[in-house]
Parts: C-alpha cells; structure tokens; sequence
C-alpha cells in the first residue's frame, strides 16, 4: 500500500500547498505569501515525513498485534479493487488526522495573532479539500496504470527503502536473525561458503525462517543463483510451501524478476501451476512484474496461460492492468483468452 499512496502523495505536494495557503488567504484575509511559506514547511514535513513515519507506525502494530507474521494481513495476498480501496480509505483517515495535527502545529508557529481555533478551522477544511484531491489521483491512477506506472516506478527505490527500513526495526526489536538457524540466516546473508559448511556438516536444507519461508524461497526470493543450486543440490524440497503465504519458490522468483532462477528452479522439477494462497501460479508473479523473460520461461515450461486466481483474474488480466503491453501481447499469442467483464 505504501507503493501506491506515496507516489501520488509526495507528487501531488505543490498543488497542495499552493491550494491550502489559498485558501487560508481567501478564506481569512491573510497574507498569501506568508500562508504560502507556512503551508510549504507544514506539508512539507507532514508529507515527506508523517506520511512516511504514520505507515511505519501501522506496520508495527500489525506485526505486534499478529506476532510470527508479515504476511498478507488483512488484504489477502489477491485482493480485490474493492479491498484495496478500503485500504486507502483506511490510510486516508489515518494521513488526515496526522496531518491536521503536525501541520497546525507548524502553521500556529506563523500566525501566532490567530485564534487557534481559527487556525484549527483552516487546517482541517483545507486539508478535507487537498484530500479528496488526493483520493481522486488515487482512483485515476488505479483505473489508468498506463500512466501511473511511470511514476509509481520511480518511486520504487523510495518505497524499498522504507519498507526495508520497518523489517530492520522489526529485527532489531525483536532479535529475529539472532533467533533463525544458522542456515537460514547464512541464506539471508548470501553467504555461500557459510552455507556450504553448514551443510557439510548436516544441516536441514528444508528448514524455514521465523515466519515460515523455506530456505529455498528465501534464496529464489533474492535472486540469488548460486545459493539456489546449493540447496537443490544438497536436496531441498523445490516444490515447499511457505507457511506465510502458502506458495512455493518458484512463485518468489517470479514475483522478484529473476529468470535465471525461474530456469534452475524449472529444470529441478518445480511445479509451474503449482497455486499459493490467494490462488496465483508463478505466471501471475511474472505477469504483475510484466518480465517477459520470466513469462517466457513459465510458458516454455507448459504454464496454463488461463489460469485463474480466486478473484477470477488471469495472468493476462494482471499485465494489462499495469500496462505491461509487452508481456500481455505474449500471453495473447500463447493462447490466453481476454475476458474484458472477469468471465469465461
């Protein structure tokens, strides 16, 4: 989720601002220029930081109100548009009483002649204003991916970075690596020679981490090759099921845009239909990210190109959803059948 409301909330940043000082001006008789630079620093901070830091916030009470897992949640890991708008909705609440609150505070600092209950007036009828605005973005780019796509692309580094920073929190608290045998943590590390003498010495290839990943998945999970051959070699199942999301290693390389995995994966015998919890094969995976090394891998192996998922969507549904003209076309020339209204 984090993906999709960040892109459109740090983009949508100027006309924000431009719009809440106009109307604190308008609307109170203040001077622009100084409601401007108020609500520059106040949304500033609150967008760029209490967007960020709020999400944090929720992530971690997830995972201690659901302790041993970082899975789907509440979404489902197939949801639908329906659930994925509740899950705005739920963000939007959250992100507007944070802003009210962190950009009052900031915007009291520059007209300390106003009544705060003034102040508290402008805040939240313009923020009520700028978030509506920002909802609409929101259902346009979801409805249009051909055009949000770019932008949410190049946000991804931003989003990664974020992410990865809650799970550090997360380890850190929790002491999670310190407490994953040595194998999976060698595995997590990338440490090929640890895990070569781990396994020398008998070390259980099929464990899985504090959440349920096998160490085969974690490997498949980060594009890691050389691991992956390791632990095929030394006998790890190829076809195990994570506890989290019930799916399979070869569903993590294809959702982590790694075709040299797929390929060794394949070649050991993975399943290629093999379906995870929400009801995906690998092919869905391939087709969300739009790799079409990976698409092509999966279809060589004999994917069925019609699959469905339990929401009814197919692989070909997914790609043209977010625009991936390229591997939509090669699903098509594949036999995939397009259903325009979800049904055979």
């Amino acid at each position: 989720m984090v993906a999709v409301y960040l892109p459109f909330a740090w983009f949508a940043l100027v006309p924000i601002i431009f719009i809440e000082a106009l109307y604190g001006a308008r609307r109170y008789h203040l001077s622009f220029s100084r409601a401007l630079l108020a609500q520059a620093i106040a949304n500033g901070f609150s967008t760029v930081i209490g967007i960020p830091l709020s999400w944090f916030a929720i992530v971690l009470v997830q995972v201690a109100a659901a302790p041993g897992g970082i899975g789907p949640a509440w979404l489902a890991s197939d949801p639908s548009l329906w659930n994925i708008a509740l899950a705005i909705a739920v963000l939007t609440v959250v992100f507007y009483f944070m802003s009210v609150a962190t950009e009052g505070f900031v915007v009291a600092r520059f007209f300390r002649e106003l009544p705060r209950q003034t102040i508290r007036r402008w805040i939240i009828q313009s923020n009520g204003i700028t978030y509506v605005l920002l909802l609409a973005l929101l259902s346009a780019g979801l409805l249009v991916p051909k055009v949000s796509e770019p932008l949410v692309n190049l946000m991804q580094p931003v989003d990664d970075g974020i992410v990865s920073g809650v799970f550090w929190v997360i380890d850190q608290v929790a002491g999670r690596r310190d407490n994953e045998p040595p194998l999976i943590q060698a595995v997590e590390a990338g440490d090929l020679k640890k895990a070569q003498k781990l396994i020398s010495k008998g070390a259980n290839v099929n464990q899985t981490d504090d959440v349920g990943f096998p160490a085969l998945s974690i490997s498949a999970g980060r594009r890691d090759q050389k691991m992956t051959k390791l632990l095929i070699e030394a006998g790890a199942d190829v076809n195990a099921r994570s506890a989290t999301l019930n799916d399979t290693a070869l569903a993590r390389a294809a959702q982590n845009s790694n075709g040299e995995t797929v390929r060794i994966l394949l070649a050991a015998g993975a399943h290629v239909d093999d379906r995870d919890g929400a009801g995906w094969t690998p092919l869905f995976n391939a087709a969300l990210k739009g790799d079409l090394e990976i698409v092509e891998a999966l279809l060589s192996a004999g994917a069925d190109v019609n699959a469905r998922s339990s929401s009814g969507w197919t692989a070909l549904k997914e790609a043209q959803m977010r625009g991936h003209e390229a591997a939509a076309q090669r699903l098509k020339s594949a036999g995939a059948a397009d259903f325009p209204d979800g049904s055979r």
